[in-house]
Order: C-alpha cells, then sequence, then structure tokens
C-alpha cells in the first residue's frame, strides 16, 4: 500500500469538519481536522501536507490568512489549498487569487464535489507530479526589475523557483532577474525569474519582511541547474540525517 495523502482541513464548523473527515478517511486519505485557525497556523509550520481544506470564514484568523502563512511556510508553500466559502463574492475570490488558493468549494458542499476535489490534490501530490524538493535558505537577494534594484532575503528554494522577502515588491506576472550566492560557493548565481504570486502579510510579528515574493525560474543554463541541485539535494540529505 501506498503512502497516504495527508490532508489538514481547518473549519470552525464542526458538522463540516465531520463530513470531510468522514469522506477523506473513506478514500484512504490520514486527515487532520481543526477547529483553531490559529491553532493550524502552528501546525504548518512543523508538519507537511498533500492538501489544505480551509474556510474562508472563522473567528481569530480568516482563511486568506491562514492561506497566506500557508505560503510562506517552509513546508507547504506549494500544498494545493481548497477555500470552502459560502461568500463567493469577485473580492473574496480576487483575494483569494493573490494568495494562491488553488481551488474553490461553495457550500453547501456535497459528497460528489468533495470526491472529486480530493482526488485531484491526490493526482497532484503523486510522485512523478510532485514539485522540486523545496529547502529553507537565509542568504541575501538582489532583485532587479524596471528602474528597481531591491537587496531581499531568501526564504527558501527549489530547483525551479524561490521565495524571497521584498520591502518592495513587483507585479505578479512581471519578469525580474536575481542575483545570489549560494552557501559554500563564491560563484554568483544570476537567473531570469517571472513573479508567480506575492503574499502580504497583516501585523509586524515577522523577524524578515511582511512582504514575500514567490518567483519561478524562466531562464537557467544547465551549468547553474546543476549547482542548485547539488545544493538542494545536500540540504535534503543533511535533513534527513
Amino acid at each position: 500500500m501506498g503512502v497516504k495523502t495527508k490532508i489538514l482541513v481547518v473549519d470552525d464548523d464542526q458538522q463540516m469538519l465531520r463530513l470531510l473527515r468522514d469522506v477523506f478517511t473513506q478514500m484512504g486519505a490520514e486527515t487532520l481536522c481543526l477547529e483553531s485557525s490559529p491553532q493550524a497556523a502552528e501546525v504548518i509550520q512543523h508538519d507537511k501536507f498533500d492538501g489544505v481544506f480551509l474556510d474562508w470564514k472563522m473567528p481569530e484568523m480568516d482563511g486568506i490568512e491562514l492561506a497566506a502563512r500557508i505560503r510562506t511556510s517552509e513546508s507547504n508553500s506549494e500544498c494545493p489549498i481548497v477555500m470552502l466559502t459560502g461568500y463567493p463574492e469577485p473580492d473574496a475570490m480576487q483575494a483569494s487569487l493573490r494568495v494562491g488558493i488553488n481551488f474553490f468549494l461553495p457550500k453547501p458542499v456535497t459528497v460528489q464535489q468533495i470526491r472529486q476535489l480530493l482526488s485531484t490534490v491526490q493526482k497532484l501530490t503523486q510522485p512523478e507530479n510532485r514539485s522540486e524538493h523545496r529547502v529553507a535558505l537565509r542568504t541575501p537577494v538582489l532583485c532587479l526589475w524596471n528602474e528597481h534594484r531591491v537587496q531581499g532575503q531568501c526564504l527558501n528554494l527549489s530547483a525551479t523557483g524561490m521565495l524571497v522577502a521584498l520591502d518592495t515588491v513587483p507585479e505578479v506576472g512581471a519578469g525580474a532577474r536575481l542575483e545570489f550566492t549560494l552557501p559554500g560557493d563564491s560563484k554568483p548565481v544570476e537567473l531570469t525569474v517571472r513573479v508567480a504570486r506575492v503574499t502580504v502579510f497583516a501585523g509586524s510579528a515577522h523577524p524578515v519582511s511582511n512582504r514575500q515574493v514567490g518567483f519561478r525560474f524562466a531562464g537557467i543554463s544547465r551549468e547553474i541547474r546543476h549547482r542548485l541541485r547539488e545544493y538542494i539535494d545536500s540540504a535534503v540529505t543533511s535533513s534527513l540525517s
């Protein structure tokens, strides 16, 4: 038997939690159900999930803020996120898209809809479809676009993209160039990139800028890709030892 899909469900509606848990369990998924969004925000920092289903309207921290935290976490930044909402207004949809929500499931939901979405999430997490390993990395990054030259800090890195904290951010879809060095490698890395997403946290409790940009590498030489893979493979191996 293969490894079970690990799903996080966050909703303050106990009836909805029971429904999702029952359906996911029947489909062979390992499910963690939480009513507290602040508790979920803590869990995503140390547990890795294959998919997250979360409610739009919750006390203390709504689904948009929780999704933003998921997108900037080290373990779950690429995790598929499904937003459960009884408020499908255009503004809500746009806000959800800006923080990286992948799917929307309007309430009331049906068992068939839940099954279809979980099947989609499971397909995205098959080994052949997984994103490249993403590792935590704290290193200065110079970001250049148009007339801007902004110094930022890398938060995590894969062979296909990078998450960077910046005080000034480019628009989603904009092209840019990144310059940085890998630990233990004095030769600079220069990459052409495109902005995949921009996340802005509320509050100022973060040790780095609350504006964080997900870059997707658009132009990368074979030599630089090899150096990135070597560093990432080494970091992943070290984390497992």
